[in-house]
């Protein structure tokens, strides 16, 4: 048995592999199929067992977790090569090889089946049973279906529960009655392990004479047999002794004549069913209910007889006429405002329809929209623009709007209101601004904000109406209430400059009324844009340090945000002895404001450096360092030591007996480089 070259499973009696660890650099970890030829560098691969890695916290203990279980009766080898490394990229000075073979039942008995339902030779079973197997453990899903769980005669379908030891078959119709059915799993059902039943589990039961229920009776309606003055707008009901079959109880089996027609609806236990007309009923008239005897229970009993019953409608639909309760504006208000709706107030539902344009008007020339309420009981009329100043408008309802059962309003309702002089509301004003006046020290990164006496037209609001000079362009934004307005420059303000903000008399509120004059304030911004010079929080490696490998990146952090071209390679260096420059790449990881200098080529032994970050480097305003950081390191004697293999693994070398669903794991005594142990890369 030769393992792979790379970090292998490998079946012995197969020779199939898998392999673990991939090459240096990039393939310490490798995974694939073996081709039956040795691949570049030093991995050999044969198809074998695939799976996850992980890795703790100290980057020391590694596991290998099968993505199923492993065969039974398998001899399997491990292999971690030499391309798995430490953090200083130090690699194992030879192969590390394990081997264990696993269980040959996959460390479980047989299943069995533990009970059933309904029980074996049980009697008077329900015809909506549906048939369950519990077994001992918990069973491949996909072994238990139609053809290995079956009910002579029966098609169904299979469920199971959570734990995977239940599983349920569901007729897909109502069992006959007086039946004897018998049950049967077949040998073909497995565990996960793939371990069979024995031998096949039969049992048998016989269903109830009547499916459990008597036959089905009606216990009461609505409106009840004999009832008089009934309301046009009613509807019919039955309630029955039991669950109903829906589709029995349709516009032939339950109807209400004479020459009604409807839609049939019922509750959700099937108990009770609407009968819903089409139309109101006509007034004084006698309806008869019918329900025949085709309808039916879940389990197919029939009604013993056609069940009847009669009412008579009232003679005016239960309701007298309509009336105007209240509106709003109230009759010969005065002090309107220019925004108001008009809204009457009816003493009962109303027919929506016939409250429209032609029976709601306001007059002089007013157009508008009509809305309701939920009840129908109160309508909106909401003009298509403000109500013109200092005038005298009437509303009218006409004899034309109806209420649910066509009863009219018996004459027309007419009202009438005066509009204030200014719409309700004086001019608006700006009540505060920021910055405020005369400010100074303002952050170049400021927004302007206005705030006014009231809600504002935002249209009016501007690039013309709101400005802030000399020369910044910006957008303006507005609060929910429209009331807050602000300016948010397109960059940001220059350092020690003074702004003029202005709001002209363009802008107006919701009435058209202006400003009385222009508003006018000035600010002056910070010389430094409100921000202390930057400065370098920690540099890697620390200053004084020794014994560095000779692939050491030099960084330096910042304690905000740089200008990324200040971070390059004048303002960032390294020197060896004699100041003699180090070349190498620099570069600057925004997200967490670094400075990075990677020498090009590994750094000589015993040697010490200096690393200068020049005041040349910036901020985003502009700000320099205030002297130039400067710390220094020193190189280890030797480029650091190889790394030691693993100093345990799981399972043993040599064991037997193991589980098929055994996580491998491998325990360094150094921490490694997560990257180098990693199954998804190939050479």
């Amino acid at each position: 048995m030769q393992p792979c070259a790379g970090g292998c499973f490998r079946h012995s009696s197969q020779r199939f592999g898998r392999c673990l660890f991939q090459q240096r650099r990039d393939r310490d970890f490798q995974r694939g199929h073996e081709r039956g030829q040795h691949q570049r560098g030093n991995v050999y691969r044969r198809p074998g067992v695939t799976g996850t890695i992980a890795h703790d916290a100290s980057n020391t203990a590694f596991t290998f977790t099968p993505s199923s279980p492993l065969a039974i009766s398998a001899v399997y080898t491990a292999t971690i090569t030499t391309g798995v490394r430490d953090l200083f990229g130090n690699t194992l000075a030879s192969n590390f090889v394990w081997s264990f073979t696993t269980a040959a039942n996959g460390c479980s008995p047989p299943p069995t089946v533990v009970s059933v339902t309904p029980p074996n030779v049980s009697t008077g079973v329900c015809s909506n049973s549906v048939v369950t197997a519990t077994f001992s453990e918990a069973m491949n899903v996909a072994s238990i279906t139609t053809g290995t769980f079956t009910v002579t005669g029966v098609s169904g379908t299979i469920t199971h529960d959570a734990s995977n030891t239940v599983f349920t078959f569901t007729p897909s119709s109502p069992l006959a009655v007086s039946a004897v059915y018998t049950a049967t799993i077949t040998t073909g059902v497995r565990d996960l392990f793939g371990n069979n039943l024995a031998s096949n589990f039969v049992w048998s039961f016989t269903t109830a004479a009547n499916g459990c229920n008597p036959l089905p009776t009606v216990l009461s309606v609505s409106p009840p047999n004999g009832s008089v003055g009934v309301c046009s707008n009613s509807v019919v009901t039955a309630t029955f002794s039991e669950a109903m079959n829906v589709a029995s109880i349709n516009a032939a089996t339950f109807t209400v004549s004479p020459g009604v027609t409807g839609t049939i609806t019922h509750d959700a236990s099937n108990t009770v069913f609407t009968f819903t007309p089409s139309s109101p009923l006509a007034i004084s008239t006698v309806y008869t209910a019918t329900i025949t005897t085709a309808v039916r229970d879940l389990f197919g009993s029939n009604l013993a007889s056609n069940f009847v019953w009669s009412f008579t409608t009232a003679a005016n639909g239960c309701n007298p006429p309509p009336t105007v309760l209240s509106t709003s504006p109230p009759n010969a208000s005065v002090g309107v405002c220019s925004n108001s709706v008009g809204t009457a107030t009816f003493s009962e539902a109303m027919n929506v329809a016939s409250i429209n344009a032609a029976t709601f008007t306001v007059s002089p020339g007013v157009t508008g929209t009509i809305t309701h309420d939920a009840s129908n009981t109160v309508f909106t009329f909401t003009p298509s623009s403000p109500l013109a100043l200092s005038t005298v408008y009437t509303a009218t309802l006409t004899t034309g709007v109806s209420d649910l059962f066509g009863n009219t309003l018996a004459t027309n309702f007419v009202w009438s209101f005066t509009t204030a002089a200014n719409g309700c509301n004086p001019p608006p004003i700006v009540l505060s601004v920021s910055p405020p006046n005369g400010s100074v020290g303002v952050c170049s990164n400021s927004v302007v904000t206005a705030t006014f006496s009231e809600a504002m037209n935002v249209a009016s609001i501007n690039s013309s109406t709101f400005t802030v000079a000399p020369g910044v362009s910006g957008t303006i934004t507005h609060d929910p209430s429209n009331m807050v307005f602000t300016f948010t420059p397109s960059g940001p303000l220059a350092i020690g400059a003074v702004y003029t903000a202005t709001l002209t008399t363009g802008v107006s509120d919701l009435f058209g009324n202006t400003l009385a004059t222009n508003f006018v304030w000035s600010f002056t911004t910070a010389a430094n844009g409100c921000n202390p010079p930057p400065i370098v929080l920690s540099v890697s490696p620390p200053n004084g340090s020794v014994g560095l490998c000779p692939n050491t990146i030099v960084t330096a952090i910042f304690s905000e945000a740089m200008d990324p071209s200040s971070i390059d390679g004048t303002t960032f260096t390294l020197t060896g002895p004699g100041s003699s420059p180090v070349a190498g790449e620099v570069t600057y990881d925004a997200s967490s404001n670094t400075a990075i200098f990677t020498p090009s080529s590994g750094l000589p032994l015993s040697t010490v450096f200096i690393a200068t970050i020049t005041t040349a480097a910036h901020d985003m305003f502009g700000n320099a360092l205030a002297s130039d950081p400067v710390w220094s390191f020193t190189t280890g004697a030797n480029p650091c030591q190889p790394a030691s293999p693993p100093i345990s693994v799981t399972p043993p070398n040599g064991s037997a007996g193991v589980c098929p669903n055994i996580v491998i794991a491998a325990t360094f005594p150094q921490a490694m480089d997560p990257a180098t142990i990693n199954p998804t890369t190939a050479p």
